[in-house]
């Protein structure tokens, strides 16, 4: 579970050829309780795959509405978003954010919350670093920091499925796995009920 202080907080991980999505499919889930929107003509890009700009890159972004989507942070058509406000304050809810052959689809709670077909998937690029909290990547628009609770989160990433025979290589969720933590906040005196785990495969 991850409990940032709301104050250029987040959580990194090292640039992987693992985090190259191309035209596989991707879904991001986790569970999300958020205190305060982004202030107004900002979002928070909770999850950040790659970099501000870069094709190979993906986003999770909030805004100021409360509205929860998934992009590819370049010009083009490349966004889904809901648009009603979803997000709510003061209480654990769970999103998935996932994209398969173009099709994206955004859930809240198990339910679909807004659908699109043609969705550009990331592509090119050689190393993908991830973000989780904000991705302070120097645009205000896009830069405001988590003023909430993240936890369970799973980034799944497949081009097919592999033989019985397949070994999983070594990357950066191999042996020794860590993530970098930049400022993180002390966390509230009695945070919200809620199963820890932090998880990125």
């Amino acid at each position: 579970a991850y409990f940032p202080g709301g104050a250029n907080d987040r959580l990194s991980c090292a640039a992987s050829s693992d985090f190259l999505f191309g035209s596989a499919s991707l879904s991001i889930s986790f569970s999300l309780y958020l205190l305060a929107r982004p202030a107004a003509g900002t979002s928070c890009r909770l999850i950040n795959v790659g970099t501000n700009g870069r094709s190979s890159a993906f986003c999770v972004a909030t805004d100021e509405w409360g509205n929860l989507g998934g992009y590819v942070p370049v010009g083009g058509k490349n966004a889904v978003f809901s648009g009603g406000g979803e997000v709510s304050l003061n209480v654990w809810q769970d999103f998935q954010v996932s994209v398969f052959n173009g099709n994206a689809l955004v859930f809240k709670n198990g339910l679909i919350i807004v659908e699109r077909t043609g969705l550009d998937m990331p592509s090119g690029g050689t190393t993908n670093i991830v973000r989780i909290g904000g991705d302070q990547s120097g645009y205000p628009s896009v830069d405001a920091p988590l003023y909430g609770y993240l936890s369970q989160l799973r980034i799944l990433c497949k081009s097919g499925r592999n033989d019985s025979s397949y070994v999983p290589d070594s990357g950066p969720f191999a042996e020794g796995f860590s993530l970098g933590v930049c400022a993180i906040g002390a966390g509230p005196a009695a945070g919200p009920a809620r199963a820890a785990g932090l998880e990125v495969r």
